[in-house]
């Protein structure tokens, strides 16, 4: 249904796509490996068996491999406890109640002093500034150059922004 008001649509006929043959691939090739026995100055030859096809064992005669042993776990230290968690059934090292309260302290110890300092030092800059800008200005006038204020500095900026813009434009 066409809405009033709307032009129809353009219709443009497409050519078909033409038809391309299908790529010919050919099958890739590998070379199989091959091993070379080297054999250095300093080290021994080879035993004989190494490189010539192993004879097949009678099932009979076949020997089990040696186990591995099992890794030795070292001691855990005087300074652990073990927690047991109950639903899991897993103990969970955890240092001394001593070590963390400890640590802990040192923590809260030097995040308060970080937070001290940071607004003593905000207090003393706003203390300072009036003090250190009269200072700047009165040398500035002893040497006989001309004191800006804060608006005419940041105008002299702007200006020189605008005639390098101009320069490199």
């Amino acid at each position: 249904m066409p809405v009033p008001g709307v032009p129809p649509l353009p219709i443009f006929d497409l050519p078909k796509s033409p038809l391309l043959p299908a790529p010919v691939l050919e099958l890739p090739k590998a070379e199989l490996p091959s091993y070379e026995v080297m054999v250095f100055p300093a080290t021994p030859p080879p035993p004989a068996s190494v490189g010539k096809p192993r004879a097949k064992k009678s099932q009979e005669t076949k020997e089990e491999p040696p186990q591995p042993k099992p890794p030795k776990i070292p001691p855990i230290s005087t300074e652990v406890t073990k927690v047991q968690i109950p639903v899991l059934n897993i103990e969970v090292p955890v240092p001394r109640a001593e070590i963390v309260s400890t640590a802990m302290t040192t923590s809260a110890v030097s995040v308060g002093a970080a937070l001290a300092a940071t607004s003593i030092f905000k207090r003393l800059v706003s203390a300072f500034k009036p003090v250190i800008k009269t200072v700047v200005k009165k040398v500035q006038k002893m040497r006989g150059k001309k004191v800006l204020s804060f608006g005419r500095q940041r105008l002299e900026q702007r200006r020189h922004r605008r005639q390098r813009k101009d320069f490199l434009a």
